[in-house]
């Protein structure tokens, strides 16, 4: 019978994708077996692991961490902005070019925790500078918008007015052309309602446009 994977253990395979991930660009030093730094970056994280990438140039060709080997137990060393440095242990358990996915072994949670802030902190400021680099689409959009607002305003009463003009002329044709009074009556009384909703509609339209 298989064993179930304790709470203190790394998630691996399909587990790893359980856990949120949270991008972020963090410089970092890693150091294998052979105790040499190698440069890389924390590229995004979750609570159980990392995924590490080359620096997108590196001064020696090789040292970056894609030259860990699968399955090396690892020491993570970074600094969050306005934190201390910080040291975590880890093993790689995936390999791509240029980069390499890692479970953390025993991680301090308070440390991740300044990460999440840091990289929601990130996420904000993202967001912040995507709306400042678009005044120029924002404006205009807001001047076609404004556009077919006048336009609308321009037209409609003109619209709904002759509309109106309209079924009231075949109404009252109507009503000249029949010889029975209640129908007659029943015109006479539909025009009435018709002029009434027509006084209505210009004034609340007015009202409307004004504000």
């Amino acid at each position: 019978m298989n064993e179930s994977r304790t709470s203190s253990s790394p998630p691996t395979g399909r587990d790893r994708r359980a856990f949120e991930r949270h991008p972020v660009n963090l410089a970092a030093e890693v150091f294998g077996s052979d105790s040499a730094a190698l440069n890389g970056h924390i590229r995004d994280f979750c609570i159980g692991g990392m995924l590490l990438t080359d620096p997108e140039q590196l001064a020696t060709p090789g040292s970056g961490v894609s030259k860990i080997q699968l399955g090396t137990p690892i020491t993570i060393r970074f600094s969050i902005p306005g934190k201390q440095t910080t040291v975590f242990n880890a093993r790689v358990v995936r390999k791509e070019e240029g980069q390499a996915g890692v479970a953390l072994i025993n991680p301090d949670l308070s440390v991740l925790q300044h990460m999440l802030e840091y990289a929601n902190s990130q996420k904000q400021l993202h967001k912040e500078q995507a709306v400042n680099d678009m005044p120029a689409e924002h404006e205009d959009f807001s001047n076609v918008r404004d556009e077919v607002i006048a336009l609308t305003t321009h037209m409609l009463p003109g619209f709904a007015s002759s509309t109106l003009d309209k079924i009231t002329n075949e109404m009252f044709e109507a009503a000249k052309s029949t010889a029975d009074i209640t129908e007659q009556n029943g015109y006479f009384s539909a025009l009435s309602t018709l002029s009434n909703f027509k006084e209505k509609f210009v004034s609340q339209y007015s009202e409307i446009t004004r504000q």
